[in-house]
């Protein structure tokens, strides 16, 4: 039998993409970019296609539920507190933490300090 060893990114990128597919697909609604640099609109657990309006915005998306048009987020502020997390904010707030994560330029691995001001999508 042959063992198979990864590096730590490619163990990495293998775990990312599992928590995206499983984690976030029943429950997704939100916004998502893709590796391509493509933004998809999650509802109800699945891409959006056609022409949509989200947000008082006017979207068109393909037969894969990709647009090239970057979504427009309206933003609250939030001041990180001890023992927050991506996590924890994103369920209080009700975001996807990989878009809270991406929208403050960081990876939901990102450490994120007290006293620092994230911002929030609407």
């Amino acid at each position: 039998m042959t063992a198979w060893m990864a590096t730590r990114a490619e163990a990495s990128a293998v775990l990312k993409r599992f928590v995206e597919l499983v984690i976030i697909r029943d429950t997704a609604q939100c916004w998502k970019q893709n590796d391509n640099g493509k933004w998809l609109y999650y509802k109800d657990g699945k891409a959006i296609i056609g022409k949509q309006t989200i947000g008082g915005v006017s979207y068109t998306f393909n037969q894969y539920g990709e647009s090239d048009i970057q979504p427009q987020f309206i933003f609250k502020t939030y001041t990180v507190q001890k023992g927050d997390s991506f996590w924890k904010i994103a369920l209080e707030y009700n975001v996807n933490m990989f878009t809270l994560a991406k929208v403050n330029g960081k990876s939901i691995f990102s450490l994120i300090y007290e006293g620092e001001e994230l911002k929030i999508p609407n």
